[in-house]
């Protein structure tokens, strides 16, 4: 979907709140943004079909990147930063 269609089918400008700043509410629900593209974001990850996308450590499925990184921040945190910092390592071994 083209993303200027995304922003007028969910998301609508609105007056800035006064207390946040934000100046797009979503039509689907009650999210706010700062910009435009915060709003495509929100509605890509939120309110679109995706394809479920599996924990690379236990295998659960989930609906999509945002909730997987959820739950990877929560379930297996410790088994990431060790992934995280084995792949650096190598990197640095290749670019160097």
């Amino acid at each position: 979907m083209v993303r200027d269609a995304v922003v007028a089918l969910f998301g609508e400008l609105v007056p800035p709140d006064p207390e946040t700043g934000c100046r797009y509410s979503c039509r689907a629900c009650y999210f706010l943004s700062h910009g435009q593209e915060e709003m495509v974001l929100h509605v890509e990850e939120v309110h679109q079909p995706q394809d479920p996308v599996t924990c690379p450590y236990c295998k659960k499925s989930y609906k999509n990147k945002e909730s997987l990184a959820v739950h990877i921040s929560l379930k297996h945190r410790e088994l990431h930063a060790k992934v995280n910092k084995k792949a650096q390592q190598q990197s640095n071994l290749f670019h160097n």
